[in-house]
């Protein structure tokens, strides 16, 4: 037995060597799977994503290389006419960049609205556009204090004023004036003006001033026709005692 004992003994490994062989045996992967099967996965999931990402690249070369111009077109406009597309305009046009921008480009801007109204197409257009009046009377209001500023200074010039003499000269210009004058608006506003007038303290002291030079001057020649009268009858009657005594 102590034989067979000491050859059992001799037999086994030592301690040592049995871990490291049970720790290789962890380590090699088996065939039912392992760390040996994660490999080809991850190898074949890379070349999918490599495949993918290639075919992409093309579409999207394919779609630049040749774009649908009408559908970008009218999805630009679409996009345009909603609200989250005209917020986004109106705070482009706030950036401070933007604003300078436009600043820089303002002789151009003239340029532009200049050949704008020169032609034959902007005329018609503009005509057509005052013809409305919200759009007229805006742009009324906003030039009223330039227009004003140049017409006080065209007053001032004598050719301007020799120009209008000229019109208000005219037949033309005559009748027009004829007409407004018969106007009930016209004769509306002439009452209302000579109500003012009549109401203010100089009209009626310079009113009552006229009135009693008018009826001193009325009544001298009636008191002179008055004083003929008497006169006239006192001599008849002289004539007629004369007559009565012969």
């Amino acid at each position: 037995m102590g034989a067979v004992r000491k050859r059992s003994s001799a037999d086994r490994p030592p301690s040592s060597d049995r871990g490291r062989r049970i720790r290789r045996s962890e380590r090699v992967p088996d065939e039912s799977g392992g760390t040996g099967m994660r490999r080809p996965i991850w190898t074949a999931l890379a070349g999918f994503l490599l495949l993918a990402g290639c075919a992409g690249g093309e579409a999207a070369s394919d779609g630049q290389g040749r774009p649908d111009y009408g559908e970008i077109k009218s999805m630009v406009k679409d996009i345009l006419q909603t609200e989250d597309g005209k917020k986004a305009i109106q705070e482009t046009i706030k950036n401070d960049a933007v604003k300078q921008e436009l600043l820089f480009n303002q002789e151009e801007i003239k340029r532009a609205v200049v050949q704008a109204l020169t032609s034959e197409q902007g005329k018609k257009t503009l005509r057509t556009t005052l013809e409305e009046p919200k759009w007229a009377a805006t742009v009324a209001k906003a030039m009223q204090k330039e227009n004003e500023r140049l017409l006080r200074a065209l007053m001032k010039d004598p050719e301007y004023q020799a120009m209008l003499l000229d019109v208000m000269k005219g037949p033309d210009f005559e009748k027009m004036l004829l007409d407004l004058m018969k106007s009930p608006p016209y004769r509306k506003q002439m009452q209302q003006a000579i109500q003012d007038a009549f109401e203010s303290p100089l009209m009626q002291e310079k009113l009552y001033a006229m009135i009693e030079k008018a009826v001193e001057s009325a009544l001298k020649p009636g008191q002179k026709e008055k004083g003929g009268e008497k006169e006239k009858g006192g001599e008849k009657s002289e004539e007629g005692g004369e007559g009565g005594g012969k």
